[in-house]
């Protein structure tokens, strides 16, 4: 519901001059495309200094096919959140989920630490477990959520299967012991 913030467009380009190192946007409404976007800028130096600042935009959508690749188990869920903690890449429901805030654990977590793995709950309210790491480059996390009910389903399966094995034990049991008897 929350549009995206301003692009913050003459900041960054600032930033690639003083530094005179590559910048990448958080999510932003483009002003001419009225879609969310993302920039990178970049320096084009000489004589040591920066002579001008290449652009480009892109609608984030390469991001979420770049996840997509990745070829997740299913159920499996990538996304991708800027430096503001909005979702600009996701895997599932993106066209839902873009621009908007991330999960207030995952975004107090990427704040925290580059990288970690916590039990969560994705948009949809579905308990996960969650691994992430923040870009030193971009700033921007890249987070994988894997719902606890995929990932306890083997070990409840090995318990089922251990509680049928001891239950026909003791059934077969006593039979044994009259047999021996």
């Amino acid at each position: 519901g929350t549009p995206p913030a301003p692009s913050g467009i003459p900041e960054l380009l600032n930033e690639v001059r003083l530094t005179a190192k590559p910048q990448v946007s958080n999510l932003f409404l483009g002003l001419v495309a009225k879609r969310p976007l993302i920039v990178v800028a970049v320096p084009v130096m000489s004589g040591g200094r920066v002579k001008y600042v290449m652009t480009w935009s892109s609608s984030p959508a390469f991001l979420t096919d770049i996840l997509s690749q990745q070829k997740l188990s299913q159920g499996w869920v990538a996304a991708i959140i800027d430096r503001n903690k909005t979702i600009i890449a996701r895997t599932q429901n993106l066209d839902t989920f873009l621009g908007q805030p991330a999960e207030p654990s995952l975004a107090e977590k990427s704040g925290e630490a580059e990288g970690g793995f916590f039990h969560g709950v994705m948009r949809e309210g579905i308990p996960v477990a969650t691994g992430y790491r923040r870009s030193e480059l971009t700033g921007w996390t890249v987070t994988v959520g894997i719902p606890l009910s995929l990932l306890e389903a083997p070990v409840q399966r090995s318990l089922l299967y251990m509680a049928a094995g001891g239950l026909l034990l003791l059934l077969v049991a006593p039979l044994a012991a009259l047999a021996l008897r």
